[in-house]
């Protein structure tokens, strides 16, 4: 619409806007009739949708998973189905209450028992008929009714939006995109096994696993079993003794209340997606964050009873700049609105005097096209 305007305003700018205006009132007009046969396709409230919400709203509160690959992928389940059953979502565009973690893992989601466990999911959610390709047989608790079938992993204790864990080595790389495939092969395995490793950005140039004992050898997915043993000393670790007795969460926050046993250092795993801008406290006193695999947060433990909170705050530049950013909008889009056309440069043309007398004739506001006539 701005290229079309601006392009027809050197000629006549009334043409212009109503043009952008008529063109406007018909892109409206399409969007509106094609959203409405979309939601008439689609009814959230009453029949199998509305069950769905129903039976999901009396469940435990542990995360939703929706897929494309399952029939379930479109906004309505990403997005509607978490906002009206206030849980979280395995895989969301939005970083939004619902988000969970990098979409990269989420898209590569294997629907494991170990992978619902290591994101804390507690419903997986089809469409009829399930894909053969699902694992339905790993899940002995379901529900369905005309249109969705819903799965159920078996709660553990390593299950749950916060969790008792060992930390056993790293996975080292030039940046977070390039360790993508080793975190990707190995942190499901790990987490099925009791360890999670640790995630390293450097200066090196190639991905690098540290094994428990510290031995560093370069990542090959050729070698990924050989790899996820140094990780793992090659056994099951067991969970860390201790209790999560309560835990809340907010739009903003995370929350829970802790009870470590004597002689147990625990590392505390926080499911959520790692940015540089949480903050972590025990008994009010904040505390170190440890990014770990795939791309949660972890903080150590010690013996007793603790509370712990886990805060994000957006940072002052990001405000400002938002601040910034719709101050610039304001005054420009004010500017470009009443601005007057560019004159054409042929409308203007020598003004003859209009006087009689021999007095000199006023001069014109308007400035000869060729200069003064001879």
């Amino acid at each position: 619409l701005w290229f079309m305007q601006r392009w027809i305003a050197a000629r006549h700018l009334l043409t212009s806007r109503l043009v952008a205006l008529a063109f406007g009132v018909a892109l409206a007009t399409f969007g509106a009739r094609d959203l409405q046969r979309t939601l008439k396709t689609f009814q959230p409230y009453g029949g199998a949708f509305d069950e769905l919400v129903d039976y999901l709203n009396q469940r435990p509160d542990h995360r939703i998973a929706v897929h494309g690959t399952l029939g379930t992928g479109s906004h309505f389940h990403r997005d509607l189905l978490p906002l009206l059953t206030q849980r979280g979502q395995l895989q969301s565009y939005a970083h939004g209450f619902h988000t969970s973690l990098s979409t990269y893992y989420a898209e590569y989601f294997d629907f494991s028992p170990a992978a619902c466990a290591l994101y804390d999911i507690g419903s997986i959610i089809a469409r009829r008929p399930v894909p053969s390709t699902f694992p339905a047989e790993s899940y002995g608790d379901n529900w369905e009714n005309g249109h969705y079938s819903v799965f159920h992993p078996k709660p553990s204790n390593q299950s749950g939006l916060f969790a008792l864990t060992t930390l056993s080595g790293a996975i080292e790389g030039p940046d977070l995109k390039a360790i993508r495939p080793a975190v990707k092969a190995l942190s499901v395995p790990a987490y099925s096994l009791g360890t999670l490793p640790r995630l390293i950005t450097s200066d090196t140039d190639n991905v690098r696993v540290h094994g428990a004992d510290g031995e560093q050898n370069t990542w090959d997915v050729k070698s990924a079993r050989v790899l996820l043993a140094t990780l793992t000393r090659g056994r099951h670790t067991p969970v860390p003794s201790g209790e999560i007795l309560e835990y809340k969460r907010g739009l903003s926050s995370y929350s829970a209340k802790v009870r470590v046993p004597p002689d147990a250092t625990p590392s505390l795993l926080l499911k959520t997606n790692f940015f540089p801008w949480w903050t972590a406290y025990v008994d009010d006193k904040k505390v170190d964050i440890q990014h770990v695999a795939p791309n949660f947060m972890a903080i150590a433990l010690e013996p007793g009873d603790h509370i712990v909170r886990f805060q994000y705050n957006n940072p002052a530049t990001q405000k400002a700049a938002f601040v910034f950013a719709w101050l610039l909008l304001l005054v420009e889009g004010r500017r470009w609105f009443t601005r007057r056309a560019p004159t054409d440069e042929r409308a203007t043309f020598p003004m003859r005097p209009t006087h009689r007398g021999g007095s000199a004739p006023p001069r014109s506001r308007l400035l000869p096209a060729h200069g003064p006539r001879e």
